[in-house]
């Protein structure tokens, strides 16, 4: 089968000695198409683990320069929780010795120091008390006599209501042995009692304190 637009062979005609000399002096001209060849560069192992270590070198050198221009966190250490330690609550209050008192009423054992609250209001009554007790015990005293006088309230109901508060009328007898069963007070008294009339009998009270010693070891 013959290519499209071509002549059949018995239609071609034959080269004469022109078209032949005209064909080769043509042909001469011409030079042969060549083949580009790919330039394959060899990379050799060595150098591909040359390039990687750079790299890393260069990461690594990075990193240690920017960690030391940033400034360091202080070390955080967790410390376990601990529970606060517990108060100790005072010893609740003694019964008076009797033969104590008996002994302090007939001058045998002498009174330390006394206070007497009489004149004072309540608050100030409480204030003057607390200090005499913590300075006596700072002092070493052991016995001493807490003046409260004996009040009369027979007559209470006729006073005006702002006149309760006033001195006096038995508002410190009734309070002082509440003051003095205080947690912070009890620290340091042992107990108390009525004095013997010839220290004021039910308008006074005998107060023994706790030795420095006892509360020290404690």
């Amino acid at each position: 089968m013959s290519r499209p637009g071509r002549p059949k062979r018995s239609q071609q005609r034959p080269l004469t000695p022109e078209d032949r000399a005209l064909w080769e002096a043509v042909a001469r001209t011409l030079e042969p198409i060549r083949r580009k060849k790919h330039a394959h560069r060899e990379v050799s192992v060595s150098s591909v683990e040359e390039d990687a270590e750079q790299k890393i070198s260069a990461a690594l050198k990075e990193r240690a320069d920017a960690s030391a221009t940033e400034s360091p966190q202080p070390l955080q250490i967790s410390r376990p929780l601990t529970r606060p330690a517990r108060k100790q609550e005072p010893p609740p209050l003694a019964e008076f010795d009797r033969r104590r008192a008996r002994r302090i009423a007939t001058g045998q054992i002498a009174i330390d120091a006394r206070i007497d609250l009489h004149g004072m209001r309540a608050t100030e009554a409480r204030a003057a008390l607390r200090s005499f007790i913590f300075g006596c015990h700072a002092r070493g005293h052991r016995n001493l006599l807490v003046i409260t006088g004996k009040g009369d309230d027979g007559d209470r109901r006729d006073r005006p209501f702002e006149l309760f508060e006033q001195p006096g009328r038995g508002v410190l007898k009734r309070s002082v042995p509440g003051w003095l069963a205080e947690p912070d007070l009890r620290s340091v008294v042992v107990s108390f009692t009525q004095a013997h009339a010839r220290h004021g009998g039910e308008g006074a009270l005998y107060v023994q304190l706790r030795s420095r010693r006892a509360k020290d070891r404690s």
